[in-house]
Protein backbone atom coordinates (compact mmCIF):
# COMPACT_ATOMS: atom_id res chain seq x y z
CA UNK A 1 0.00 0.00 0.00
CA UNK A 2 2.77 2.43 0.91
CA UNK A 3 4.71 1.67 -2.28
CA UNK A 4 1.71 2.62 -4.42
CA UNK A 5 1.53 6.05 -2.79
CA UNK A 6 5.23 6.86 -3.16
CA UNK A 7 5.22 7.98 -6.85
CA UNK A 8 2.24 10.24 -6.18
CA UNK A 9 3.99 11.75 -3.15
CA UNK A 10 7.14 12.47 -5.17
CA UNK A 11 5.06 14.05 -7.92
CA UNK A 12 3.34 16.35 -5.42
CA UNK A 13 6.66 17.33 -3.79
CA UNK A 14 8.25 18.17 -7.14
CA UNK A 15 5.18 20.18 -8.22
CA UNK A 16 5.28 22.19 -4.98
CA UNK A 17 9.02 22.77 -5.53
CA UNK A 18 8.41 24.06 -9.05
CA UNK A 19 5.68 26.36 -7.77
CA UNK A 20 8.02 27.74 -5.08
CA UNK A 21 10.74 28.43 -7.65
CA UNK A 22 8.23 30.19 -9.91
CA UNK A 23 7.01 32.37 -7.04
CA UNK A 24 10.56 33.30 -6.04
CA UNK A 25 11.42 34.13 -9.66
CA UNK A 26 8.29 36.26 -9.99
CA UNK A 27 9.16 38.19 -6.82
CA UNK A 28 12.72 38.71 -8.04
CA UNK A 29 11.54 40.00 -11.42
CA UNK A 30 8.99 42.32 -9.80
CA UNK A 31 11.69 43.79 -7.56
CA UNK A 32 13.72 44.77 -10.63
CA UNK A 33 16.06 41.86 -11.34
CA UNK A 34 17.26 41.64 -14.93
CA UNK A 35 15.99 38.40 -16.56
CA UNK A 36 19.45 37.68 -18.00
CA UNK A 37 20.98 37.91 -14.52
CA UNK A 38 18.30 35.56 -13.24
CA UNK A 39 19.14 33.02 -15.95
CA UNK A 40 22.86 33.32 -15.19
CA UNK A 41 22.29 32.75 -11.45
CA UNK A 42 19.99 29.83 -12.14
CA UNK A 43 22.57 28.13 -14.39
CA UNK A 44 25.39 28.80 -11.91
CA UNK A 45 23.52 27.33 -8.94
CA UNK A 46 22.33 24.34 -10.97
CA UNK A 47 25.91 23.61 -12.01
CA UNK A 48 27.21 24.06 -8.46
CA UNK A 49 24.62 21.60 -7.14
CA UNK A 50 24.88 18.99 -9.91
CA UNK A 51 28.66 18.94 -10.46
CA UNK A 52 29.57 17.08 -7.24
CA UNK A 53 26.91 14.45 -7.90
CA UNK A 54 28.13 13.99 -11.47
CA UNK A 55 31.75 13.72 -10.35
CA UNK A 56 31.25 11.23 -7.52
CA UNK A 57 28.51 9.10 -9.08
CA UNK A 58 30.17 8.83 -12.51
CA UNK A 59 33.74 8.45 -11.25
CA UNK A 60 34.02 4.84 -12.48
CA UNK A 61 32.92 5.77 -16.00
CA UNK A 62 35.38 8.67 -15.98
CA UNK A 63 38.36 6.28 -15.82
CA UNK A 64 37.29 4.61 -19.07
CA UNK A 65 36.80 8.01 -20.69
CA UNK A 66 40.31 9.09 -19.68
CA UNK A 67 41.76 5.98 -21.27
CA UNK A 68 39.76 6.62 -24.47
CA UNK A 69 41.05 10.21 -24.65
CA UNK A 70 44.65 9.02 -24.27
CA UNK A 71 44.15 6.46 -27.05
CA UNK A 72 42.66 9.06 -29.40
CA UNK A 73 45.52 11.48 -28.70
CA UNK A 74 48.02 8.73 -29.49
CA UNK A 75 46.63 8.46 -33.03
Amino acid sequence: MGGDLLPFLFMVIITVGHAAVDIIAKLAMDSGMNPLVHVAYRQFFATAIMAPFAYFLERVKLEGLKQLIVEVEAL
